[in-house]
């Protein structure tokens, strides 16, 4: 397999950051490689890495049609975005001025409108999913909350 990289990168981690990332993921209630993908995008985007360029050259997420999700790219759904902050205000007054700027915030947030979207055209019939969309969107704001207190 010589030749051949892994998209996998190890990190090694004191005992107590790897204690507050996982305390983190539980949090979130999210795997903690998940929880550690999104804190090293963030430091990325925040250190001005270009990770929408990046993101075009590499593996592309594909459905089973071809084609990208549906809030892929985000600003495809740039309408949608204003009316969920306009839905939201509350929950949404963290977001920055232009949030399809930094893809760390354009894409979940364009996958918060779509499911929002299924939610209202009765695509989820189950009740829950009322409440779990409900939770990510909280968990969501809680999220800007913190990155906005850290760029004050």
């Amino acid at each position: 397999m010589r030749g051949q990289r892994s998209p996998r990168i190890a990190i090694v981690l004191e005992a107590g950051e790897r204690d507050a990332l996982r305390q983190l993921a539980a949090e979130h209630d999210e795997p903690v490689s998940t929880t550690a993908a999104r804190l090293v995008r963030s430091a990325l985007a925040e250190r001005g890495a270009r990770l929408e360029a990046a993101r075009r050259h590499g593996t592309r997420r594909h459905s089973e049609r071809g084609a990208e999700p549906p809030w892929l790219p985000p600003a495809a759904r740039a309408d949608a975005i204003l009316a969920l902050r306009d839905r939201y205000p509350d929950e949404l007054r963290h977001l920055p001025p232009d949030p399809l700027h930094d893809p760390i915030i354009a894409e979940p947030l364009a996958a918060l409108t779509v499911w929002r979207d299924q939610l209202d055209d009765g695509t989820h019939a189950d009740p829950r999913m009322e409440i779990a969309f409900a939770h990510e969107l909280r968990s969501f704001a809680t999220w800007l909350q913190t990155q906005a207190r850290r760029h004050r």
